[in-house]
Parts: C-alpha cells; structure tokens; sequence
C-alpha cells in the first residue's frame, strides 16, 4: 500500500508541520484555504457554534474561530454554511499488533474515514514482555 508522503512523518518533521500550523494560525503564513460552515461542534465546551471558518494549511487544521477573524492570508475560501463541521472520531481501544498492520498502514486506512485518534496499548507491554 502506498501512503502519501505527508503521512510518512518523524519526529522532526513533526516539529516543523507543527512550527508552520502555529504562524499559519497566526496569520504569518499563508493558508491554503478557509472553510466556513454552518456551525462547529465544541466537544470539550458541549456545545455547537455557528458561523465558524476552519483555516487549513496543506491535510491539517491550522486554526478554529469565528467566521471572518481570521486576518492571514488564504488562497482559497469555501462557504459551506449547510454544513455542520464535527472533530474526528476515536477509536477508545485498540490492540493494533492484533490486527498486524504498522501505525503507519493502519493511519491510511482509518483516516479517510474520520478516525483522528487511536487510544490503545499493546499486548506485548501489557504482559512486560521484552523484544
């Protein structure tokens, strides 16, 4: 299976996709593009927002907010106001070494599909076990 190159990250690369979303959030580099939609799920607040605009800088999220507050940059804007944006989904427990796939090939079949987070661990350190 072939994995995009931007899936394919280090820990370095990490840092710097990290350093870039900051000042995109910022408004010191361009975005990409801006969607606004029609309201914006706060799961943490429990409660929907309405006329929000996502700024996204390559396949991430660089910044959340209020439609119109963002003052960067973007090359592309979007007006999506049917649509009702969502964080992605989580996968609460997962024995991944059980379904033999590296995180990486696991990563690509998932994420197309909503699923952002994986909370899991591995047998293998669950019983102490050495490699």
């Amino acid at each position: 299976m072939d994995l995009p190159d931007d899936l394919l990250i280090n820990a370095a690369d990490e840092v710097r996709i990290r350093q870039h979303l900051a000042l995109v959030a910022l408004g010191k580099r361009p975005a990409d593009r801006a969607v606004r939609v029609g309201r914006l799920l706060d799961v943490h607040g429990r409660r929907w927002h309405g006329d929000q605009e996502i700024v996204i800088s390559g396949r991430r999220i660089a910044r959340v907010g209020p439609a119109g507050a963002y003052k960067g940059e973007v090359a592309e804007r979007a007006e999506r106001l049917n649509l009702h944006a969502v964080p992605g989904f989580g996968e609460v427990h997962k024995h991944i070494e059980s379904s033999h796939l590296t995180p990486e090939h696991e990563a690509a079949l998932v994420l197309p599909f909503g699923n952002t987070d994986l909370r899991g661990q591995p047998r293998i350190f669950q019983r102490g076990w050495a490699e």
